[in-house]
């Protein structure tokens, strides 16, 4: 399938970015939507054509904007919205999660954050927050 209209690919676009930042989502979908590497993979095919699409409307400085704007940090409306996620984890999610590795943890923070560019101080950060998350039970 390809999507050549501009219109559909920004509501496709939007559909699947919502899915991965909405706090609306139960802990279950979470693993089947958010952090799935099937859709991470659709987004970031998506995210490709729609930038492109953009470059050729607007020239390369908006894409600039545009990637600055959708840029993962902590402030962000995209870390927040991955905050507010972490912070529903019930007691299932937090057993099964606290006896994972450091490198695990970090797995976890990107299936989270891609395919939104990221600074690794950022996601260090992330990984700092899911941690305090897993203690604090």
């Amino acid at each position: 399938m390809e999507i050549t209209d501009f219109n559909e690919l920004n509501a496709l676009h939007k559909l699947l970015v919502a899915i991965k930042t909405s706090d609306n989502l139960m802990p279950f979908e979470i693993d089947l939507f958010a952090c799935s590497p099937f859709i991470n993979a659709i987004l970031k095919r998506v995210r490709e054509e729609y930038m492109s699409a953009l470059r050729q409307q607007h020239g390369d400085e908006r894409i600039d904007k545009w990637l600055q704007e959708t840029k993962f940090t902590m402030d962000s409306a995209i870390g927040k919205a991955i905050q507010a996620r972490i912070q529903t984890w019930d007691t299932s999610i937090i057993n099964n999660l606290k006896n994972k590795t450091k490198a695990d943890l970090v797995e976890i923070a990107r299936s989270y954050i891609e395919p939104f560019d990221y600074e690794t101080p950022e996601l260090d950060k992330l990984v700092a927050f899911i941690e305090s998350r897993l203690n604090a039970g």
